[in-house]
This record gives structure tokens, C-alpha cells and sequence, in this order.
């Protein structure tokens, strides 16, 4: 049943692939472009973080929160995909007869399993915490999701509904437990005696940090791979 369902959304949504040149540019651009993913979430909670008025300490935990829950969140959808079955992506699935988008670099995520969706869950971990720090941005944020995230990844067949459906359950549960738990106004305490003490330093940090987050740390993991790569190199040298 839950096969069927995954199939007929995917192969419904991805029917539209491939028919208009603009729209796969669009489509395919959208995936791989982290001003309008990543950066639009962070931007409303750098919103919450310095917006001036009453609720500025809530929105700061909640924020603090927030960024705790996103970091754990996708770090649980990593690990998720490393030790769950792999399951391949719906583009790779022969007997769906998928169409490939324009522009999709060929292989596009071949290696890496589809269950759950990473993405989905950092976004809806961000989502949800936008929404706790302001309902009118939190649809935005949520809708954000819908659009950019579920609808992209079904249009290029990169991944089953299911798939999004879990790291989206995911995404906002971690969220709801980190903000509900004693680690949110911990974590704030922390924030503001840093900033405090080393304003330069914490903001320095605190952009390092968001930026990665934007982009889901993929610089991060690039430059890990290198690094693996160099020290194997290293030692076949010197043994």
C-alpha cells in the first residue's frame, strides 16, 4: 500500500519534468541553490534574533533552540541514511519510467540512500521553530518547505513521499522535544554570557555556524573527504 502511494505521487508530480526547459532550469537550480533554500529559514531567525521589542528574549531562546534542534536533527537524518537499508532513489527505479529534469547532473545522489530525507528534516526542524517564534512566519517557512524542498525533490524523482514524510515527522518532533527541554535556556544562558564577555568572537561564531546550516554543512563534508583523502595518501607514502 505504502509502495503504491509512493508511486503515484512521485510519478504524478514528476510527470511535469521535462516539458518545459525553463521550469526543469528552475527546478533543478532551486535543489543545488542554497540562497533560496537554506538561507531564507536562517534569515527569519536572524530576524527573531535581532528584532527589537518585548518578546526579544523569547524569540532568542526559542531561536537558540531552534539552531540546537536543527544541528541534532540533521545530524540524526545522516546517520539514519548511513545505517538504515538503503533504499534507492525513485529516478533510479527502472520499472517507475521516471523522466530526468534538464540540467540534473547525471547520478545526481545514485550512492546515497533516499530513506529519510535529510533535507526535509532540517528544514522542518527550522520550520517548526519559526513558527513557534512567529505563526505569520512559520506558514511562510512552512510553505517554503512545500515548495522548495517536497515538490523539488518529487519533481527530479530524488525521492518517495514517504521519504519526505519521515524526515518531516522527524524534523518537527526533534524540534518540539529540543525547545520543550531544559537544554533550550541552557544553551541561551551560554549565548549571552559569550556574547557578553566576546561579542566579536560570538558573532563571529554564531555566522560561521548559520552559514554551514544553510547549506547543511556540504563545505563541511567536502572538506572532511579531502582531508581522508590527503591522510590516506599520507600513509601510503611513508609506509
Amino acid at each position: 500500500m505504502l509502495d503504491l502511494f509512493d508511486y503515484r505521487i512521485v510519478q504524478f508530480v514528476n510527470s511535469m519534468a521535462h516539458r518545459s526547459g525553463t521550469m526543469d532550469l528552475i527546478v533543478v537550480s532551486v535543489l543545488s541553490n542554497n540562497l533560496l533554500k537554506g538561507a531564507v529559514p536562517i534569515t527569519m531567525l536572524y530576524w527573531a534574533w535581532f528584532h527589537k521589542d518585548q518578546e526579544q528574549i523569547r524569540r532568542r531562546t526559542i531561536f537558540t533552540g531552534t539552531l540546537l534542534a536543527a544541528i541534532i536533527a540533521l545530524t540524526i537524518g545522516r546517520l539514519l541514511q548511513l545505517f538504515l537499508p538503503f533504499r534507492s532513489r525513485p529516478l533510479y527505479n527502472p520499472a517507475l519510467e521516471l523522466k530526468v529534469p534538464e540540467f540534473l547532473p547525471n547520478n545526481t545522489l545514485e550512492d546515497w540512500s533516499a530513506m529519510p530525507s535529510d533535507t526535509a528534516i532540517l528544514f522542518a526542524a527550522l520550520a517548526f521553530g519559526i513558527w513557534m517564534i512567529c505563526r505569520p512566519l512559520g506558514v511562510i517557512a512552512l510553505l517554503h518547505l512545500l515548495a522548495f524542498v517536497v515538490f523539488t525533490k518529487l519533481y527530479a524523482g530524488l525521492h518517495y513521499p514517504s521519504d519526505l514524510l519521515v524526515g518531516a515527522v522527524l524534523g518537527f518532533g526533534i524540534s518540539w522535544i529540543v525547545l520543550q527541554s531544559s537544554l533550550t535556556e541552557r544553551l541561551y544562558n551560554f549565548f549571552e554570557l559569550w556574547q557578553a564577555k566576546a561579542t566579536g568572537l560570538f558573532y563571529s561564531g554564531f555566522f560561521l555556524v548559520t552559514l554551514e546550516l544553510a547549506s547543511m554543512f556540504d563545505d563541511v563534508r567536502s572538506l572532511v573527504y579531502v582531508m581522508k583523502f590527503a591522510w590516506h595518501g599520507f600513509l601510503r607514502v611513508i609506509h
